[in-house]
């Protein structure tokens, strides 16, 4: 998220969700999720197997780019957002569950309403 794929050894702060008032964040083995007060979700990092939710499974981002939720109805609240090995998931307070990414059967490159 600091705009290049280089190792740091301080912490830094991630100058693109500046603006953002963070309420979450995980981090899965290629990416990092984080979920925001005003109702959003931006991803970062590897993206081999789509878990950024980009729509492709190629494109790597060393920004936070917002995930373009369209499961997500104009009422919904996201209550949690998680990162996992290789895959992203968010619960609603309606109780929808939008997973996106991989596992061991199936692959979504983009978020998918479950």
């Amino acid at each position: 998220g600091l705009g290049d794929f280089n190792p740091r050894l301080l912490p830094t702060l991630v100058e693109e969700l500046q603006e953002e008032y963070a309420t979450g964040i995980s981090c899965g083995y290629w990416h990092t999720i984080v979920k925001t007060k005003s109702n959003n979700v931006y991803a970062w990092g590897g993206n081999p197997d789509g878990q950024l939710g980009l729509g492709v499974k190629t494109e790597n981002s060393n920004v936070p780019i917002q995930v373009k939720l369209k499961d997500k109805g104009v009422n919904d609240k996201i209550m949690q957002a998680e990162a996992s090995l290789r895959s992203s998931v968010i619960l609603l307070n309606s109780g929808k569950i939008i997973w996106w990414g991989t596992c061991l059967l199936y692959t979504s490159p983009s978020p998918r309403d479950s």
